[in-house]
């Protein structure tokens, strides 16, 4: 009898049973790729592009103001945008998703409030705010959806402007389901506390660099094909967990994974703000 009691638990569907484990993380990562492939679709995707707004400085005390919406809003929703003393507004025009204002700021743009109206409701959408003075320097400010109010800084350094950018990197890395989809992959391919942190490090630097790159001219990207590439790395990421193979490159180096797509992330937020 004790020969037959240890017979039944050497047998493989014994071990399985005693395991689950393993049958576990497949699930889940099955499932996991069930729902980037859903969200990877355009058209079944949260809308993640935010209000952009610019303030051109035109001469020392003359600025203008231009935004524009992203389609996602109902057009009887359309934001209004105006800027506080010390500007006095010269002129308007507003079309659609679209407007412009031209202020006169006798003391400078410093101190001066932005406010974004919405006539209907708020449509929870972020607000990226930039300030591009005549010297060439530039202030960047992601707002998030309940903030409607800012306040001008005064002209950025060039370690200001690349903080502003670093900043603004985090920000979208954490407010962007398909980020936050990816990382949730990498943090499984990463395992270990360690790995984890150079892993997200990684991908939070390549995405910041790339977004200063392309939103200050120096690189230009094709949106369309950026976005299916994006959609294909959290693709990419899903599929690699679900065959469960560790001896991959993913599994083994999950920082290269991170910093290649990190570059693609970032390269996409910023296409689309530039649009």
């Amino acid at each position: 009898m004790a020969d037959a009691s240890v017979d039944r638990r050497d047998k493989p569907g014994d071990d399985r049973l005693a395991d689950p484990c393993p049958t576990l993380l497949r699930a889940f990562a099955t499932l996991f790729l069930l729902l980037t492939l859903l969200l990877s679709f355009p058209a079944l995707a949260h809308e993640s592009r935010p209000l952009t707004v610019v303030i051109n400085q035109q001469t020392a005390t003359h600025f203008l103001l231009t935004w524009r919406a992203p389609s996602s809003i109902d057009p009887r929703n359309a934001p209004a945008l105006a800027l506080g003393a010390p500007c006095t507004e010269q002129s308007r025009a507003m079309e659609g998703f679209t407007g412009r204002a031209l202020y006169e700021c006798a003391g400078g743009l410093e101190g001066a409030r932005l406010s974004i109206d919405y006539p209907a409701y708020n449509p929870s959408v972020s607000s990226l705010v930039r300030v591009l003075w005549k010297s060439g320097e530039v202030s960047t400010q992601l707002l998030p959806p309940e903030t409607t109010r800012w306040r001008a800084p005064a002209p950025e350094t060039f370690s200001g402007v690349a903080r502003s950018y670093f900043e603004l990197g985090v920000k979208h890395i954490v407010i962007g389901v398909d980020h936050i989809l990816f990382l949730i992959g990498l943090l499984i391919l990463a395992r270990t506390p360690r790995r984890v942190l150079v892993t997200v490090t990684g991908f939070t630097i390549a995405h910041s660099i790339t977004l200063a790159l392309v939103a200050l001219n120096l690189v230009r990207v094709s949106v369309p094909a950026i976005e299916a590439a994006i959609a294909l790395s959290i693709v990419f990421v899903a599929a690699e967990i679900a065959r469960g193979n560790k001896n991959t490159l993913a599994w083994r180096r999950p920082i290269l994974v991170a910093s290649t797509f990190g570059l693609l992330h970032g390269a996409g937020f910023a296409a689309v703000l530039g649009e």
